[in-house]
């Protein structure tokens, strides 16, 4: 986690440099936000912790969809990412989507049918 950081920090960098500490300081706190949000997803012992940390908005993924489903549906959607993580975790929040994405188009005609009206 801690080159994961780093490597955020320095593909950050603007093209002038940092300005100032406080500027590097700001990169790396929202680096290491985004490492424990990839961390938690990791950590996830069960659909319940998943669904809780895929929603969390410092990890950032595009929801879609999945935001108006069901508590069941989005339970299957958090179930499906647990039960497709590697044994090393995901590498980072983009690896993170992809998985949500595939778990996402897999459930989607089952909510589809359970939000019509």
């Amino acid at each position: 986690d801690q080159a994961a950081v780093a490597a955020d920090v320095l593909a950050g960098r603007p093209i002038e440099g940092y300005e100032d500490l406080l500027d590097v300081q700001t990169a790396f706190d929202a680096a290491t936000a985004l490492r424990s949000a990839v961390a938690a997803v990791n950590s996830s012992g069960d659909a319940t912790e998943m669904e809780t940390a895929l929603e969390d908005v410092v990890l950032g993924l595009t929801l879609g969809a999945y935001a108006t489903w069901s508590a069941a549906d989005q339970a299957a959607v958090a179930a499906d990412v647990l039960a497709n993580r590697s044994v090393g975790g995901f590498v980072n929040e983009n690896a993170v989507q992809t998985a949500f994405d595939a778990a996402l188009a897999s459930r989607a005609p089952m909510a589809t049918v359970n939000t019509e009206t």
